[in-house]
Order: C-alpha cells, then sequence, then structure tokens
C-alpha cells in the first residue's frame, strides 16, 4: 500500500481510501480546548479531536461536537467517570453533577445513598431479579426474610456463647459436619442429655483417625456388638486388652507390636501372645539361634525326603545319617555306620532324569525292553546293550501297499491293517461332498443347499439347529419354522442389552431407566440383574430375602440393617482447585460418590484407586462431596469400625495397626509364628522355640542359605549355610568359615606339588621332612625342629671366635670356640730414603708382638709426608716420576687386563678401595695385568702406574693411539715423526702457531712498491712535506681550529667543530630526526600535527584510496583511489553522531519478498530510504522513500511519494528482524530481472 501525503491540501491518500496503522504505538490526534475547535468552514462531519479543557475525546457529528470518551448527557451533569487522576482505575457514576456509584480498582462497587428499607422493594438498593453472591454477606442491621433460606454454604450463628440459637420447628433433614473428625456433640461441661437412635452408629474421621472416647468412671469395657447383640470386639478399658470374636479373621494391611524387638522370630506365648526371643533371630539373610542347645532338623526315612531343593538339610531314619541336598542329589553328611567307596552314586542317561542312588546298599537294575538284550562285563564295568531287529521294511510294504488308491479315496486303519476307503466328507470342490454327515444322514454340516447360496447349516436328528448366512447373520433354530432367534451383525453399545421381538430378531437396546441409559434402573426381580447395571441402580429382591440392593459398580450390596454389609459415608468439601480426596477405605470398596447429591459416574467424573477418589474436575468452592464405601463386616479393617486412636490401638491412614501386644487365642505357646495363605497368622507344633532349643520335628528337612563363596555374610561365630562353590555345609567357629561333617574337598599346595583331599574319606597326613618332627594332639598338629648334637650355650668372646658347621639345610651340626690373638704395631717409623734396605718383590708383614714396629720407606721417586697432628699420612710421587691411572670393572670371569703401557716400573692396584698385595698380580712388560682369582662382576679396578724416570716414559703410558710416532728425550725434547695439529690460532707470543695464522699475517702485508690497505696504518710522526701521509692527530688538530657556519630558513649559527655539535631538532609531531653513525635522518612522525594551514599543490594520497586529493580534476576521494566527483565516498558517511549516510546496490530476479538492505538492531533506530527500482526488461522505472523504525522485535514499515514510469508500480515493500538484523523486504511484481539502487539515512541507536 502507497501512502501519500499531499501538502498541498494537507490530506493523506491512498489507493485504497484506506489507511491502516500496524504498530503497538499510538496516533497523537489534535489537542485543544474548547474556543479551539474548528468552526464554520472548516469543520466538517468525522472530525475528531482531544479537549483539554473538558478532558475528553470528542468528535463532530456534522451538526455539534460530541464526547466519544464515555457516557455523559448533553448538559454533561450526568455521565460516568473512568479516571480523574492518573491511572487511578476507579469508575464512577454521576447523576444530576453528584457521584451516586464508584468501582475501585479491585471491583469493590460503592453506592452513596442512606435510605432505609422497609419492604423487599424499597431502599437504597432494590432487585426485581435474584441476587447471586458468592463472597460473604456482612449486614449491620437486621434481615427480613419472607420466604424459604436455603444456604449451600456454612452458616454461623453467634460470635459468642452467650448468644442461643432457639430452634421451634422440626429438623427435616441429616445433620451433617462438614469434616470428620473435628466437632463434638457437646462439651465437658455443657453436655446433651439422651441421644435416642432407631438405626446404628458408623463412625469415621477425616483422615480415617477414627476414635471412640470412653468416660472415665466407666467401670465396664467397651464392647462392639453384631445385630444379634453378639460381642465383635471388646476392649478393656482398665488394661488396654482387646479380644476379637469375629467368626473370620482380623486382617490388617500391616501391624506392629511394640513390645517385639527388630529381627527377632515371633512365637506363640502360653496363652497365644506374640513372643520373641533375643537367641532366635533372622536378618533377612542369616537365620540365628545363639543358643547352648541344639536345634532338631526334620528326621524321616529315605521315602520320605521331600521334593528336593539345593541346602536342604535333614537327619534321614533309614542310613542313620544327616543328609543335604546338593543342587544335584542327597549326599550324606558327618560319618555313618560304613563307608562305600567303590559305588556309582549316579546315572545319568541323555535325555531322561537321573537315577541315583539313596544308599550304599542300593541297586541299579538295567530292565531290556521289547526287542533289546543286556550283556554286563563286570571286570571292564561295561554295560552293552543291544536292539534285535522287529520289523522290516518289507513288513511295512506288505501292510501298506495292499492296492492302488481310487478318486477320492484315503488310507484308513481298520484296527489290525490299513486300507483304502471313500472320503465321507469334502469342501464342496469338484470330486468332493459339501457336506459332513453321520452314517444314516440325518445329523450333518452343509456348505450348501441350494445353488451358491453361501450358507452353513448345522442339522442334527434331522431339524435344522443353527445356520450362517452369506450376510454373516447367525440364526439359532430352524429357519423354516417359527422357533429361531436371528443375533445382529453390529456391536451394540456401552451398557445396552439384547432383546427379542415377535419375529424373534435380537437387537441392541438401551435398558429403559439404568444401564448407561441416564439414570438409576430399579429392578423387581428374584436374581440379581447382570446386564447393563450400572453403579447407583436398585434390585429389589422379590424373592426369599425381601431386601433393596445397590449397585456398586462391581457388586450389589443391601441396604437392609443387620445384613451382611456395611455402608460407611466419608465426607468432604470442595475447595475449588482440590481433585484428590482420599477416603481411607482400607479393605472397603469405594460404591458410590455424590456430589451436590447427585450421583456422579466412574471414569466419566472421576477414577478410584485404593480407595483415592480423583475427579476428572476439581469440585466447586464448598461442594457437597459424599463417598459411599462398603464391604463386609468380617472384612472392614479396625478404622471402618471406628476404632482408631481410642488409647489402646493405632490404626495410620494407610491402615496399619500399631498396639503394645497382641494376643491370638488359636496360638499355642512356644509355637514359631509364621503368615497362612491368606496372611493370617498360623503355627505349627512340628515348629518350635522355648527360648533355648530350636525344634523341627518333622520327617522332611530344613534348608540353610545358599550361596557361593563370594556371597559369604558378615561372620558372625555359629553361623551355617551350604556353600555351592565346592557343594559342603560351613559354618564360621568365630575365626574363619570351615566345612561341617562329611563331604567336601580340601585344596592343598606345597612349594612344589598340589593335591585334593576328599574330607570324608582320605586322611590329611603332615610329614616331618629332614630335621622336622609333626605331632598330633587334641586336634592340632604341631611341627617342630629336631634337636641336633650341638650343646646349646653361646659362642666366643673378647679373647676368642665361634667355629661354627651349617649342613645344606642351615643347620648348626657342630660348634666350637678358638683363641683369638691380635698383635699390633706399637711404633709407625716413616723414612723417606730406602737406602740400607733390601725388599722382596712379594711377602706380608705381622706385628709380633705390640712392641713392634712398622716402617713407611719412600721409594724412587716417592715422597712421603706425615701430619702427627691430624695422624695423616701422605705420599707422592717426586717431579722426576709420573704415573698413570688405568681403570676397569670386573665381569665375574676375566683375569687379563690390558693398559698398553711399557715403561711400569712399579704399581698400586685397589679393587674396591681396598689395596691389593703384589702376589694377588702380575705385570707383564707390554703393561698387562693379569689377576691370579678373577675379580667380581663390578668389581671397581684402579691400577696406578709408575715410571722412574720421565725420558723413558713414552706417550703410551698416557694411553695415546700412534705414540710411537711421538718420542721424549730425558731434557723434555719432543720429537714427532708426523704432523702437529694445534686447536686454535695462538693468542700468546709463545704459543707454537698455526699455518692459517702464518698465512693470514702474509697476506696482510702491504708490498714496498705499493698497494691497498684494509687496516690501520701507523705513521712514526705529522707530515712535514705537502705530500706525505697525515696522521689523525694532525687532521683533527686542523680541522677544530676551524668553525661550521650554519643557517636555517630564519636565523644563522656558527659550530665549534673543536667543542661544540651540530644537533637537527624536530618538532613534536611534526616534524622527527634520528642519527646512526654519519647519517642524519629527518622525516615524518607517524601521528602528525599540523598547527597551521596544511597546503598542498599537488596531489595528495593517504594509504592508496583511504585519502585522495586529485589536483588536476580537482576532485576529493574518500576510500576509493580514483574519484568521480568534486567529493566521492565509498562507503557510509557519519554526521554529528547521530546519523549515518550509507548506499547500496542490489539486482533481484523473482516475486518471492527477498531482502535487498539490512543492518544491525543494535546500530540504528530508524532510517529513510530512497530506492530507484529498475527493470532491466521492461525499461520501467519506480522510485520510493521509506520511512522504517524498530522496537528491537517488530520493524514497522511505512512508503510514500511514490513514483513510477509504467501503469503499475513494479515493487513493494515491507520489513522484518531476523536474526537481530533489520532488512528492507522487496517483492517484485513479475520475475524480471531488477536493480535496487538503494541510499539510507539512519539514526543511530
Amino acid at each position: 500500500m502507497a501512502l501519500n501525503l499531499d501538502h498541498q491540501r494537507d490530506r493523506i491518500t491512498t489507493s485504497t481510501g484506506n489507511m491502516t496503522i500496524n504498530t503497538a504505538g499510538s496516533l497523537r490526534i489534535p489537542v485543544g480546548n474548547t474556543s479551539q475547535r474548528p468552526q464554520g468552514g472548516v469543520v466538517q462531519t468525522g472530525q475528531i479531536r482531544f479537549n483539554t479543557q473538558l478532558n475528553e475525546f470528542e468528535g463532530y457529528n456534522g451538526t455539534a461536537w460530541k464526547n466519544i470518551g464515555g457516557v455523559s448527557d448533553t448538559d454533561g451533569d450526568t455521565f460516568i467517570d473512568a479516571e480523574q487522576s492518573a491511572d487511578d482505575d476507579v469508575l464512577r457514576l454521576f447523576t444530576a453533577g453528584s457521584e451516586r456509584i464508584t468501582i475501585n480498582d479491585t471491583g469493590i462497587v460503592a453506592i452513596s445513598a442512606a435510605t432505609q428499607s422497609t419492604t423487599f422493594n424499597d431502599g437504597a438498593l432494590t432487585v426485581a431479579g435474584g441476587v447471586g453472591i458468592v463472597k460473604d454477606l456482612n449486614v449491620g442491621g437486621n434481615i427480613n426474610v419472607t420466604g424459604n433460606v436455603t444456604v449451600g454454604g456454612t452458616i454461623n450463628l453467634g460470635d459468642d456463647d452467650t448468644d442461643n440459637i432457639n430452634i421451634n420447628a422440626d429438623i427435616n433433614s441429616d445433620l451433617i459436619p462438614n469434616i470428620n473428625d473435628s466437632y463434638d456433640l457437646g462439651s465437658a461441661t455443657k453436655s446433651w442429655k439422651d441421644l435416642y437412635l432407631t438405626e446404628s452408629i458408623n463412625y469415621k474421621g477425616a483422615t480415617g483417625e477414627n476414635e471412640i472416647v470412653v468416660p472415665t468412671n466407666l467401670a465396664d469395657a467397651l464392647s462392639l456388638k453384631d445385630d444379634a447383640n453378639n460381642d465383635i470386639l471388646v476392649v478393656d478399658t482398665t488394661t488396654g486388652a482387646i479380644t476379637i470374636t469375629l467368626s473370620g479373621s482380623l486382617v490388617v494391611p500391616s501391624m506392629a507390636v511394640s513390645d517385639l524387638t527388630d529381627n527377632r522370630i515371633v512365637v506363640a506365648g502360653t496363652n497365644g501372645e506374640l513372643e520373641d526371643d533375643a537367641s532366635f533371630t533372622f536378618d533377612g539373610s542369616i537365620f540365628k539361634v545363639d543358643t547352648t542347645d541344639a536345634i532338631v532338623i526334620p528326621t524321616g526315612t529315605t521315602a520320605q525326603r521331600p521334593t528336593a531343593q539345593t541346602g536342604m538339610l535333614r537327619f534321614n531314619s533309614t542310613s542313620g545319617k544327616a543328609e543335604i541336598y546338593n543342587g544335584s542329589g542327597w549326599i550324606d553328611v558327618g560319618s555313618g555306620t560304613g563307608t562305600v567307596s567303590e559305588a556309582f552314586k549316579t546315572i545319568s542317561v541323555s535325555g531322561q532324569s537321573d537315577i541315583v542312588a539313596d544308599d550304599p546298599t542300593d541297586t541299579l537294575t538295567l530292565v531290556a525292553g521289547t526287542g533289546i538284550t543286556i550283556a554286563t562285563n563286570p571286570s571292564t564295568d561295561e554295560i552293552t546293550i543291544t536292539g534285535v531287529a522287529q520289523y522290516g521294511d518289507s513288513d511295512v510294504d506288505t501292510h501298506l501297499n495292499i492296492s492302488t488308491a481310487g478318486t477320492n479315496e484315503v488310507l484308513s486303519w481298520n484296527g489290525t491293517d490299513y486300507a483304502w476307503v471313500a472320503n465321507s466328507g469334502g469342501g464342496g470342490g469338484s470330486g468332493f461332498s459339501d457336506k459332513i454327515e453321520d452314517a444314516d444322514g440325518d445329523t450333518h454340516v452343509k456348505v450348501e443347499t441350494n445353488s451358491d447360496e453361501d450358507f452353513i447349516r448345522f442339522t442334527t436328528a434331522g431339524t435344522e439347529r443353527l445356520s450362517v448366512n452369506n450376510t454373516g447373520i447367525l440364526t439359532i433354530g430352524d429357519l423354516a419354522g417359527s422357533t429361531y432367534y436371528k443375533f445382529p451383525t453390529a456391536r451394540g453399545t456401552t451398557g445396552q442389552v439384547l432383546a427379542l421381538d415377535g419375529t424373534g430378531n435380537l437387537t441392541f437396546q438401551t435398558v429403559s431407566g439404568g444401564g448407561g441409559g441416564g439414570g438409576s434402573a430399579v429392578y423387581y426381580q428374584t436374581t440379581a440383574p447382570s446386564i447393563g447395571v450400572t453403579a447407583g441402580d436398585l434390585w429389589f429382591d422379590t424373592g426369599t430375602t425381601g431386601e433393596l440392593y445397590v449397585y456398586t459398580g462391581s457388586e450389589w450390596i443391601s441396604t437392609t440393617p443387620g445384613a451382611d454389609a456395611s455402608f460407611i459415608t466419608v465426607n468432604f468439601t470442595g475447595t475449588g482447585s482440590q481433585t484428590v480426596f482420599d477416603t481411607q477405605a482400607g479393605q472397603g470398596t469405594v460404591s458410590m460418590v455424590f456430589l451436590n447429591g447427585v450421583l456422579i459416574q466412574p471414569t466419566n467424573d472421576y477414577t478410584e484407586s485404593n480407595g483415592v477418589v480423583t475427579f476428572v474436575i476439581a469440585p466447586l468452592l464448598n461442594d457437597q462431596i459424599d463417598v459411599v464405601v462398603t464391604g463386609e463386616v468380617n472384612a472392614l479393617t479396625l478404622p471402618s469400625l471406628g476404632l482408631a486412636n481410642h488409647g489402646f490401638i493405632v490404626v495410620d491412614t494407610s491402615g496399619n495397626v500399631t498396639m503394645n501386644s497382641v494376643k491370638v487365642s488359636d496360638l499355642t505357646d512356644n509355637r514359631i509364628v509364621i503368615a497362612g495363605a491368606a496372611g493370617e497368622l498360623e503355627d505349627s507344633a512340628n515348629l518350635t522355640f522355648d527360648g533355648n532349643d530350636l525344634i523341627i520335628d518333622t520327617n522332611s528337612s530344613i534348608r540353610v542359605p545358599v550361596g557361593t563363596t563370594a556371597q559369604r555374610p558378615t561372620a558372625a561365630t555359629g553361623q551355617l549355610r551350604f556353600n555351592t562353590t565346592d557343594s559342603s555345609f560351613e559354618g564360621y567357629d568365630g575365626t574363619a568359615w570351615g566345612a561341617i561333617g562329611g563331604g567336601g574337598e580340601l585344596n592343598i599346595a606345597g612349594d612344589s606339588g598340589t593335591d585334593v583331599i576328599d574330607v570324608e574319606n582320605d586322611t590329611f597326613t603332615i610329614i616331618g621332612g629332614t630335621g622336622l618332627t609333626s605331632t598330633v594332639t587334641n586336634n592340632q598338629v604341631a611341627v617342630a625342629l629336631d634337636n641336633t648334637a650341638v650343646t646349646p650355650g653361646s659362642y666366643g668372646s673378647t679373647t676368642a671366635i665361634p667355629v661354627i658347621t651349617v649342613d645344606q639345610q642351615g643347620r648348626i651340626t657342630a660348634a666350637s670356640t678358638a683363641a683369638l690373638s691380635v698383635n699390633k704395631f706399637a711404633t709407625i717409623n716413616i723414612t723417606d730414603t730406602n737406602s740400607g734396605y733390601s725388599f722382596a718383590q712379594t711377602g706380608s708383614l705381622n706385628a709380633v708382638s705390640d712392641s713392634d714396629s712398622l716402617t713407611f720407606l719412600g721409594g724412587t721417586n716417592v715422597d712421603i709426608d706425615v701430619d702427627t697432628t691430624n695422624n695423616v699420612i701422605k705420599i707422592d710421587a717426586v717431579s722426576n716420576s709420573a704415573y698413570t691411572l688405568h681403570s676397569f670393572t670386573g665381569t665375574g670371569s676375566q683375569t687379563a687386563f690390558v693398559t698398553s703401557n711399557t715403561a711400569i716400573s712399579d704399581a698400586q692396584i685397589y679393587i674396591n678401595g681396598v689395596l691389593l698385595d703384589a702376589g694377588d698380580y702380575s705385570i707383564a712388560a707390554n703393561g698387562n695385568i693379569t689377576f691370579g682369582v678373577a675379580p667380581l662382576l663390578n668389581d671397581e679396578i684402579r691400577v696406578y702406574a709408575f715410571t722412574t724416570d720421565v725420558s723413558v716414559f713414552s706417550l703410551a703410558a698416557l694411553g695415546i693411539d700412534n705414540h710411537d710416532e711421538i718420542s721424549v728425550d730425558s731434557s723434555g725434547n719432543v720429537t714427532l715423526t708426523g704432523t702437529l695439529t694445534l686447536a686454535s690460532d695462538p693468542t700468546a707470543n709463545l704459543h707454537a702457531a698455526t699455518k692459517q695464522y702464518v698465512d693470514n699475517a702474509d697476506a696482510l702485508k702491504l708490498d714496498i712498491a705499493g698497494g691497498t690497505m684494509t687496516g690501520a696504518l701507523t705513521l712514526s710522526g705529522a707530515p712535514t712535506n705537502a705530500s706525505h701521509a697525515a696522521t689523525k692527530a694532525y687532521v683533527d688538530s686542523q680541522v677544530t681550529a676551524q668553525d661550521l657556519d650554519v643557517a636555517g630558513d630564519t636565523g644563522t649559527g656558527a659550530i665549534d667543530l673543536d667543542s661544540q655539535s651540530l644537533t637537527i631538532a624536530g618538532t613534536t609531531n611534526e616534524i622527527e630526526t634520528s642519527a646512526s653513525g654519519q647519517t642524519i635522518t629527518v622525516g615524518l612522525p607517524n601521528d602528525v600535527t599540523i598547527g597551521n594551514d596544511l597546503i598542498v599543490t599537488g596531489d595528495l594520497t593517504v594509504d592508496t584510496d583511504t585519502l585522495v586529493v586529485d589536483k588536476a580534476n580537482d576532485r576529493v576521494g574518500v576510500g576509493i583511489a580514483t574519484p568521480l566527483e568534486k567529493l566521492h565516498v565509498d562507503g557510509a558517511i557519519r554526521i554529528d553522531g547521530v546519523s549515518n549516510l550509507e548506499t547500496a546496490s542490489t539486482s533481484l530476479s523473482t516475486t518471492t519478498q527477498s531482502a535487498i538492505d539490512t543492518f544491525a538492531t543494535t546500530k540504528f533506530r530508524s532510517c529513510k530510504y530512497t530506492v530507484q527500482a529498475t527493470d532491466t526488461v521492461s525499461s520501467e522505472y519506480q522510485v520510493v522513500e521509506v520511512l522504517l523504525i524498530h522496537d528491537g522485535t517488530t520493524a514497522y514499515v511505512t512508503t510514500y511519494g511514490v513514483m513510477f514510469t509504467g501503469s503499475t508500480e513494479i515493487v513493494s515493500f515491507d520489513a522484518d528482524i531476523n536474526s537481530g538484523n533489520v532488512r528492507l523486504l522487496a517483492t517484485g511484481a513479475s520475475a524480471n530481472s531488477t536493480q535496487y539502487k538503494i541510499t539510507r539515512i539512519s539514526t543511530l541507536v
């Protein structure tokens, strides 16, 4: 739609004549006072404005200005005021200038008239019709009612107990409290005198906490009787004991007895009371009899064994042994009268049950069947079973291949042989019969009597009894006669029954008055109705009982007092929101539900589960809800009898019963109590516990807990279980689990070898090894060391050492003492010469006595120093001797080690830091060392090789390869036969020089004939001739004697070259300078500040296309390298931080609405578009202006100033927001290629 602004005629026009403002904002119309209303020729019918003087909207109807913002009369003194102050939300009704009625912002209505009411048709408020009030009504004066009063909610009469209620009329209805268990009839100080009843009393609280409050002065017991005055339940108000004499059982969902303890097993006391004992417990896993007596397990013969289960335990009176069932068979426990070791315990036959030997004397007999022979071989324990041929193929052929079969014949057995006989029935096909019939043909089933009639007819004794026609109608009876019934083929609806008409047709009919027909049905008959009945239907038994019954939805319940049914009514009040109501029905049945007296239907109106009623729709506030609970007296729970919270018995909301003690008269003292098939408490004379002994007196078995070794429980002394891992009984003796009785295996293992012991039949023998003896005493095996010939005692002292002999097993076989005599050197002498002494090559020194001396002599080229203060002896080689250290590591087998040292005159050899004696090794002429005993693996071997004369100390001793190429004489002169390679060029005057050092120095020399120098030339002095070379000092003295004149754009100066520097300084953010070596760089800084005008006489380009000044064409470009206009900007223009100017272009070839421009909702709030559209196919053009604004969620757009060259617009516009972006949308009138050129002025958010 195009919106055109006609500025010449001050009007807005559209092509359709309609204008829609599709925003969430507002429309502001002209505003002014009454005198400013348009008058005369400028006022026209339909004009609207806001009158600031009257504070109301008004419009001109062609004759006068009228209020259009409210309701008022012509003179304005009768009106409805909707607001007097900003947003006061109060509606005021005025008549004749006075406020009469107000309705405030919460809906409260106030009437200001104070006229008194004397009749029903006068006063401040009179209502001709009825008045409905949902909330409370408070009246300050009196209430006069000439008609009846019906109150559906609560009535509060009086505000103090001094107020009285006088009832002069009879009460014509039930008195029912709105909730259970909250209100009393009378009080402790104000009680009713007599209560007269003709019916029974049912007690039922709101939460199931029912009670009978017994006066404290009641001397007798409280009893509940049936209609024959027999006691049903008697409560002794003194002792609290409860006696129940119901003919049936007491059924409770759960029962807690306070004098019973958790996990103890319950037994019956002397008088049937429930008792327990700390010695007799079961925690759900472990069965424990914690006494010093015994458990009597079931006893019986082999024939009396029960149906077996793994873990069963019993005493077999036939075998005289306890036995268990291990999951596959019964096995003995403990020892018996004898043991048979050569017996087959189990005989297995594939696909058949196993045969298990009952005892060692049992016999297995193999019986040969027909055609079977059995042969045995006692020596090999083999049984051979052979089949005997009885019937061959020829025999079969003789009986079957008797003749060739004829048409429609079958093979039949006639009692002695097979024969081909004619087929007596078929399926109606060619060659077959269409009937099945007996021999005389009067009883048959026919599928076709008449041609292609598609009937199935059943006939017996010549009379048709049943038929199914070609449409599926089932008819019982003979269609040819008048005694038949036809069943319908369509299914009936819920509650309908089959009805028979006069022609024998059965149809589904709705039962009149009930059965789903829209109301409760009433039946008068001798048997209970069963077809089409629904909850609430009534049936009067016209037979022997003469009782009226009501149908609960699942059963008929008698309403006659004294019948075997009981009704309990549970009452609730609707809250307007609550849908779930718990009746606490216990064992009773929710039969009917009434809402405000109307019977409602299950499923449609409510559902019920375990006494909890859930409404489909919540009852309204104060709706009366009555739930009828029914049930047999002997099945009703105690809450239904009204006996909860009476002080002696507690029944919780789930019907669970808690009492101090329970006595059951049919239980016997010491018998263990178990649950019966229906949950009743039972006991048995065969299962007793007297506080010490647990006796199971049956011929069956006891089944103990069964599990694997990994499933053993937390152990406690005396526990017993059957271990399925090793198929044996086991018990915990306080320390560990062990097998009980016979059976089971014991795995044993030694340092070598393993074995398995049959605990029942094998003997586990512990044999003492070498030097060991085993002894068994009192079920204990002691293993002790054998005594040896060594006398016990201590060996060795400060003067003697023990001498011990140890055998291969590490035993001491002999021990003695040997005297210890140690001599030490009394004096150690140090002599630094060997003159006067002669030395042997090998030998050892021993101190002869404690006064003997040890002397250290310095040998050739050895210097010995003694530090007597610190007790240190230092032995050094003298300067004219040398040694070489050779290190090796022992391998455990190597004895010879190569040093390559041919000039060894002496050596010291250490292994692991210990100096060896010279007799422990030998040194060959080539320097190789051979040990008498190979050093051990990883021994550290250090060889110090000495020479006496440096002149004969060859480089070989230093471990240098090719040592024969170098010789050193006694003066230290070294002779080389090869090349000497130095590590680097010399750095000191006396260093040897490398060839490269000498060659480089030679290359740097200056030829006398002249040449080029690359280094410095040192002259002997300053030049004295004009052609002499000048020294640096001479030149410097000449230069510093002169000044350097400098001049700038303004000003001049002089630089004393001897003492001053020339500084070229830049200006901040304008010019910067830098110097490096002999170079001065002058340039612009990164950021340039120009304090005055910048005049560029040529072109100016900043970063290629950021800013371009084209001097030749007087053009400036921003964002473009070649400007085409005086100012050419490629991109958006920001104006004063408020708006942006941007352009865009695109082409589309579609009639589908598409985006032609977009911007972020967070950047711009509104914009103005100028869009030029060009249809490049039809050469038609359109230009339009578009205004757009958005609120972050919705974009609003209007178009105006539309101009086009063709017969119609070629594009229309809209806008939306997509993914946080505002989009201008264009819809082309055709699929021609259309080019859009867009100019947008956008206002920032």
